[in-house]
């Protein structure tokens, strides 16, 4: 969960003072209708926590071990042929808390800056904002680019590197660092 302020120009976290919550509701139901290339980038965001947290240096047990299991949902889901399937979305809701837990017990890493930039100036979706960004990121995170380029061509996502490129040249000449 994230939020924006947007008067400030700031991008808030999970652990923000403003998104304590009295309730989560947990419910697989709810992603039935989801567009698929909406689901897949949800679903990243989740990969993406996990990954950045397993090679942060800013570790915890407890964290790791969330981190791990949400990967082993991840790709479960992500590597079969119908990730939208009730048992897939139940996985990956699994996945997606165990996630949060991860990163609420240690930092990201160098994806989500750039993100949160991507989101706070462009207005780019958060989890569109992390696809992009991850597809560049071979040099912190070589296995994993691999593998989330990998799960992107298996789900058949819309998202390719020639749109990003041609997007964020478009958009924002200053990103350019990033490809």
């Amino acid at each position: 969960m994230c939020s924006h302020e947007f008067e400030k120009n700031l991008k808030l976290g999970m652990n923000s003072e403003f998104t304590i919550y009295d309730q989560l509701i947990l419910d697989p139901e709810l992603t039935a209708t989801v567009p698929r290339d909406q689901y897949f980038y949800t679903g990243m965001d989740t990969y993406i926590h996990c990954i950045e947290s397993l090679n942060g240096s800013y570790r915890h047990p407890v964290g790791d071990a969330f981190s791990r299991e949400a990967l082993e949902l991840c790709r479960e889901v992500f590597l079969s042929n119908d990730m939208m399937s009730s048992e897939n979305r139940k996985k990956l809701m699994v996945a997606s808390y165990l996630g949060g837990c991860a990163i609420a017990n240690s930092y990201v890493g160098v994806v989500h800056p750039f993100s949160a930039g991507l989101s706070v100036v462009l207005g780019t979706h958060h989890c569109i904002s992390n696809c992009i960004v991850m597809n560049q990121m071979s040099e912190f995170y070589p296995k994993e680019t691999d593998e989330f380029h990998f799960m992107m061509d298996k789900q058949k996502s819309t998202f390719r590197k020639e749109f990003v490129l041609h997007w964020m040249t478009l958009r924002w000449k200053g990103c350019i660092c990033l490809l």
